[in-house]
């Protein structure tokens, strides 16, 4: 259920509500540390798929690196 902590944010954050409540009055606001809890969840699992997937998995390590630490990839240039 972690990802559900990713999901609300991302409805909180980008929806757009064409009828009725809006998501804010109907959501609760996810605590920082369930998101990087949730962030943080599939770092084994990734792990294990490097060899076979190298690009998405890489590409999924920077969107964690950057979302949890926006100057992160400021810093490695």
């Amino acid at each position: 259920m972690l990802d559900l902590a990713l999901i609300i944010i991302q409805v909180l954050l980008k929806s757009h509500t064409l009828m009725g409540e809006s998501p804010e009055q109907l959501l609760a606001s996810v605590p920082y540390s369930d998101f990087t809890k949730a962030m943080l969840h599939d770092l084994e699992r990734l792990s294990a798929e490097l060899e076979q997937d190298t690009r998405n998995v890489l590409l999924t390590y920077a969107r964690i690196r950057s979302t949890l630490d926006p100057c992160a990839l400021i810093k490695l240039a």
